[in-house]
């Protein structure tokens, strides 16, 4: 007989709902807004700016202990998981150690320790203009290398790629549609709350999510001001 909490987990994966199509959640990658359906009672953790491997390493061992605990059946990265410095425009010092491969790594085997320890049903990773740094570097710096393609999946060159997911994985991720560093895109749960990176930013605390709220006329969540 199914436990109680699989049972749900299960409604859950079935009940996430794509706005329009009315069909089971299957996206790897989408542009722009994506509205969901969650039925009552969806436990949620919403992890802002982590950029990994730049994060709290202490802090982050207490965060996978109460997911352990909390146990919640969906996950979302409010952006800026990834810190991509070595793809960064700001100085580095002199001869420094750049491994942009061992960031994507690093990022995406903290991620699957999350996804393990929380068990959650689906997750979700918005991109932040940290994510955004793989784009903006190809169009800054090497514009000849936007046309190579990954051969499996006729895919540009992008952070998603790199990480190393699959339409099997239980993620999703979230870019922009207005090439504006990552900025776009979010979700919309329950057409009530509004979930993305942000993009408006105000010197007094709370006033950056108020002022997005307003720009949005949605409740608000989201990262970037930290």
């Amino acid at each position: 007989m199914k436990t109680t909490n699989t049972a749900v987990r299960e409604e859950i994966a079935r009940a996430i709902k794509v706005g329009g199509l009315n069909s089971k959640h299957s996206f790897l990658t989408f542009a722009g807004i994506l509205p969901i359906n969650l039925p009552n009672g969806t436990r949620g953790v919403i992890l802002p700016d982590a950029h990994v491997p730049a994060h709290n390493r202490r802090l982050f061992w207490a965060i996978l202990q109460f997911l352990a605990k909390f146990q919640p059946d969906v996950m979302v990265s409010i952006g800026d998981w990834a810190d991509i410095f070595a793809l960064s425009r700001h100085p580095k010092a002199l001869r420094p150690v750049t491994n942009p491969q061992g960031e994507f790594e690093e990022a995406k085997r903290l991620w699957d320790d999350v996804m393990e320890i929380s068990g959650a049903a689906w997750s979700f990773m918005i991109l932040g203009n940290h994510e955004d740094r793989v784009y903006r570097f190809l169009q800054d710096m090497a514009p000849q290398l936007g046309g190579i393609v990954d051969p499996l999946t006729r895919e540009p060159f992008s952070f998603h790629a790199q990480m190393g997911y699959g339409p099997d994985d239980k993620v999703t991720f979230l870019y922009g549609t207005e090439e504006r560093g990552g900025y776009e895109g979010g979700l919309l749960i329950n057409n009530d709350l509004s979930l993305h990176h942000g993009i408006i930013v105000r010197p007094k605390p709370g006033a950056s999510p108020l002022a997005d709220m307003d720009r949005w006329a949605w409740s608000i969540a989201h990262g970037h001001t930290h």
